[in-house]
């Protein structure tokens, strides 16, 4: 089953609430340590908060760089949404970005500071990718490299899921293959299936 992204998180205390430090985490896709302070609050009647953002910059992963980012968090909607020159989501070294067809897209990707042969990756669903609009996401668990991505109608239901194959790494697991597949439901929200996942015959 999926991790939740906020797990394990360094973020630092303020007053925001841990919705927004989640999807503001989310949205940036920067390695730990994460400093998060609450840069602006708005009262109920404008519903935003805005977060400046410290972490290190994952598309480089050889170099140890700070990046920056203020995100602004809509409290209603739970979406938050990044300054688009400080953007970072899908900046890890092997990513994969699929276009849905009401609008919205997922971004899969492992992260680039981590060993080829285990580790994780995040799944995370955008109303608005361009603007870093992340509705929902999640971190998996993988034991191997990811080698496909993909929209395939899996269970027969007339509606795709997102199937991410994944390949172990060595000479000796070169056959060992799996897929996690994970369920759409319209703009709003994705779930790993473990009734549709497993081992690739």
């Amino acid at each position: 089953m999926g991790l939740g992204l906020g797990t394990g998180a360094a973020l630092a205390q303020s007053d925001t609430s841990a919705a927004a430090q989640r999807a503001c985490w989310m949205a940036a896709g920067l390695g730990e340590p994460i400093r998060m302070h609450l840069a602006a609050h708005f009262d109920d009647s404008v519903g935003y908060d805005i977060l400046a953002i410290d972490g290190r910059d994952l598309s480089q992963p050889d170099k140890v760089v700070t990046a920056h980012v203020i995100c602004l968090y809509e409290r209603k909607s739970g979406l938050a949404y990044l300054s688009s020159n400080e953007m970072a989501s899908a900046a890890t070294s092997n990513s994969h970005v699929l276009k849905l067809a009401n609008g919205t897209s997922v971004v899969v990707a492992e992260e680039s500071s981590e060993p080829s042969a285990s580790g994780s990756y995040s799944v995370r669903l955008y109303s608005d990718l361009s603007s870093g609009a992340l509705v929902l996401g999640v971190l998996h668990p993988r034991a191997g490299k990811i080698v496909q991505v993909e929209l395939k109608d899996v269970d027969g239901d007339g509606q795709p899921e997102v199937v991410v194959t994944i390949q172990a790494v060595g000479s000796d697991h070169e056959a060992f293959v799996t897929r996690d597949v994970y369920k759409l439901y319209g703009s709003t929200g994705l779930e790993y299936s473990s009734r549709l996942s497993g081992r690739v015959p």
